[in-house]
């Protein structure tokens, strides 16, 4: 049966009649056949290609067969090629020599041809093996580098995150002005600071999950609707005037900046108000501004556990 894909076997010999009988027998079997005549011109030809299989005569003029395979084996380039011994040698001393220095396997000449043919087929089944095997180790080696590569830009990411959030969460938390982040639409809050806790009068328990219509926070709702409208135009919104109702029903004017940012790809709004009759003569929120450096970065991963 010929092979599916033709390998090349290398045919070294000083016998012609046997380089002629074993090459049509070879070619015939589908094998592709280079020859050389002696060990030097083997390891010439072995300097431009690589043979899948190598047939080696023993005794051959200047260097013999022992002497060409222990210099084949020493080459990184070559030393992984399988060698057949072709010898009228038989006996075990050889056949054992022959092993120890990197033979694959014996071919007793005279040839039997179809023993040769299978003990040829074996070894160019496993040299096929393994180079698959080595093929598949480089692409799980290569994948396992890139793997490595991936998690350590994935631990220096969420480093930098983890920075940022921790950036953030001061930032939120120890602001003199009130801060809250709620969802856009139904306004219910997902975080509120200290100082927004003491201009509304509730407890953050009494905030965290409420929503400002239900709280009563706006004395007039569609203030509140004509500033969704604002910021989904615009996304940012400054010193926006409205109305605000306490827990104990006090009701206070406050000037509110708002931005939206996405959290777990839901958009929110992060405030930042000011109550009127705190309200120093300049018109700008310092500490809006510093706020507002650490959002970008962390607008679209947020992680509010840090914050609670």
């Amino acid at each position: 049966m010929k092979p599916k894909t033709q390998e090349l076997i290398l045919i070294v010999d000083d016998n012609p009649t046997n380089i002629k009988v074993l090459s049509d027998f070879l070619r015939e079997c589908g094998y592709k056949i280079l020859i050389a005549k002696d060990g030097e011109s083997c390891l010439k030809r072995l300097e431009k290609i690589t043979p899948d299989l190598i047939l080696l005569d023993v005794m051959m003029p200047g260097i013999d067969g022992f002497e060409t395979c222990c210099r084949i084996k020493a080459s990184n380039a070559t030393q992984s090629i399988p060698i057949i011994f072709m010898t009228a040698l038989a006996d075990e001393v050889n056949k054992v020599k022959g092993f120890q220095i990197g033979g694959a396997d014996y071919i007793t000449k005279p040839l039997q041809y179809e023993e040769a043919i299978a003990r040829i087929n074996a070894q160019i089944r496993q040299n096929r093996l393994v180079r698959k095997l080595e093929q598949e180790n480089q692409l799980l080696q290569q994948q396992n580098l890139e793997c490595q590569k991936e998690i350590r830009c994935r631990s220096s990411i969420e480093a930098a995150l983890s920075l940022s959030e921790e950036k953030f969460s001061k930032a939120f938390h120890f602001n003199p002005y009130p801060i809250a982040i709620s969802t856009l639409q139904e306004g219910r809050y997902l975080e509120a600071n200290q100082c927004f806790c003491c201009l509304t009068g509730y407890q953050q328990n009494e905030i965290i999950g409420k929503t400002a219509a239900e709280l009563k926070i706006w004395v007039n709702p569609e203030e509140r609707e004509t500033l969704i409208t604002q910021l989904q135009s615009q996304r940012r919104l400054s010193n926006y005037k409205f109305k605000y109702r306490t827990k104990l029903g006090e009701v206070g004017t406050a000037l509110l900046s708002a931005e939206i940012l996405q959290i777990q790809g839901e958009d929110c709004l992060l405030s930042v108000s000011q109550n009127l009759r705190d309200r120093q003569s300049s018109s700008s929120y310092p500490e809006w501004t510093k706020l507002k450096k650490i959002v970008p970065k962390t607008r679209k991963i947020h992680n509010l556990s840090p914050m609670i």
